[in-house]
Formats: C-alpha cells, structure tokens, sequence
C-alpha cells in the first residue's frame, strides 16, 4: 500500500542551513494501514480456488505469482509466503491445511499483514471470517487483512461492519449455489443422464450419457463380492485378482487393499 506524508512532515522535510541552503531530509514511510509506523511489515497473500478443474489451476497459479511479484516489488514490505488451498471450498476452515497453517504463523509472529483477492476467497462463512479477523486481530502486534477487491483493510476498525455485510452475502451465495447444483443434479438423474465419470470405474462405461455395464469389467465386480460374502479377506481377494491378470479399471493388473475396498463401498 502506498505511503503518505503529512503536511508537517513535509515541512520538516524541506529547511534551510545556516547558509540559507535548502536540505532536504528523507521523508519516512508512514502506511496508510495506520498501526506499524517505522517498521517493515512482513506481509503474507492468501489465495484459493475452489474445483481443481484445468481453468481454476490456471488462476491459481496466475494469484501466486501475481502475489508474489507484487509484494517483493514493495519496499517497505518483507516477503512472507504465499499460503494457497486448491480445489477446496471456503465454506469450512477445517480441510484449508495451508489456511490454517497461515493463521497458526500469525499467531506466532511471522506475519504483520495478510492480502487477499476478496472475502469470499478469504472465506464463504461469516463466523468464520469475523472470529479469524478479530482472532488477527487482538494479536500483539495485531495482524491486518487487507481484501483487495473490496478495499477493505481490517486493521481499520471501521470496516468491520461493512466486512459483516460481505461476509454474509458471500455465504449466502455460496448456499444459493449449492442449493442449485443440488437441484441440477437431481433433474439429471431423474431423467437418467448420470455425470458419474466412468473413465476408471470399473464394471461401467458410458454411452450416450447412459451407463451401461461393461461385461469384462462386470465379472471382476461379481467375482469380488461374491469371495467377499464368501468370507475372504480383502488383501487376499486383491492377490487373488492379481494371479488371475484381472484389469483393474485403470487398466493395469497392480490391485491393493485399498483398490478392492473402494470397489465394495462404491454405492
């Protein structure tokens, strides 16, 4: 963010010697965030996308760069990191490692000042947005969110009302969403057009939009839990399948417990 200078201080700036020369004294940088005068801010960026789809990945990694080159670029401010979750909703902090791992180095002094995009990028739940920025917030030194889009810089305490209001719009978009691709999917499967992707599952393909059973596929299922309700342990059901060279749905003859066990809780 850029510096201002005070009318005095640009009056002390400019004064004269004892020869009526002019001298003029290095103005100091004073942030427009208010709290941390004469002292470097180590300023951190968040970003986050919330499907890991080619386009979304693309975005992440333009936010990361973007943010990278634009803090370093600062003088008055020291590169912190870049904290970015992909393919992760904003609605829960829970499954946000590298949110939390952001917050959690705040809390331990690493970082003055955290950018990011919006407040929807920063968070979809208004709870959880507020408890962070005040958490942030009451730190010693206290640590400020500045959200770009909105110009919302928390370490002004005036914005918090305004921070609410978005805050709460943005989770319930997020709600309407999902509200919508619920009923979206609901319409497809009622009319038989199933988005299941088929590419790995075995037993499946896909014909115009139709699943359809794909018969050699079809007999490694059955054989699978037809020795599973026979009592046969899952690890040796996968040795099994190896000797006999069945394909697993990717196509290769390597099968693990894990792969056996996601065949039986597939509904």
């Amino acid at each position: 963010m850029p510096c201002v200078e005070t009318k005095e201080q640009k009056r002390e700036r400019f004064k004269s010697n004892d020869d009526g020369e002019m001298v003029v004294i290095p103005a100091k940088a004073i942030y427009t965030n208010d709290p941390l005068v004469d002292r470097k801010l180590h300023v951190a960026a968040y970003c986050r996308v919330s499907t890991p789809d080619e386009a979304q990945t693309s975005s992440f990694e333009i936010q990361r760069n973007y943010y990278e080159k634009y803090i370093r670029d600062q003088g008055n401010w020291i590169y912190a990191g870049i904290y970015a979750d992909e393919g992760i909703s904003g609605t829960n902090r829970k499954k946000r490692d590298q949110f939390n791992l952001m917050i959690n180095d705040c809390v331990e002094g690493k970082i003055d000042l955290i950018i990011t995009k919006s407040v929807s990028r920063f968070s979809r739940n208004v709870v959880d947005c507020l408890s962070v920025v005040r958490q942030l917030g009451n730190l010693t030194p206290r640590v400020g969110v500045f959200f770009q889009t909105e110009n919302i810089n928390t370490f002004k305490k005036d914005n918090e009302t305004f921070l609410t209001i978005l805050a709460a719009f943005s989770q319930e978009e997020s709600r309407a969403k999902s509200e919508s691709m619920l009923w979206s999917y609901e319409r497809r499967y009622n009319n038989q057009n199933f988005m299941t992707p088929t590419d790995s599952l075995l037993g499946y393909d896909k014909v115009d939009g139709q699943m359809v059973i794909e018969p050699e596929g079809a007999k490694t299922v059955r054989l699978i839990y037809a020795m599973y309700l026979a009592g046969y342990k899952i690890s040796y059901i996968a040795r099994v399948l190896e000797s006999l060279k069945r394909p697993t749905g990717k196509n290769n003859y390597t099968w693990r417990y894990a792969s056996v066990r996601g065949i039986l809780l597939n509904e």
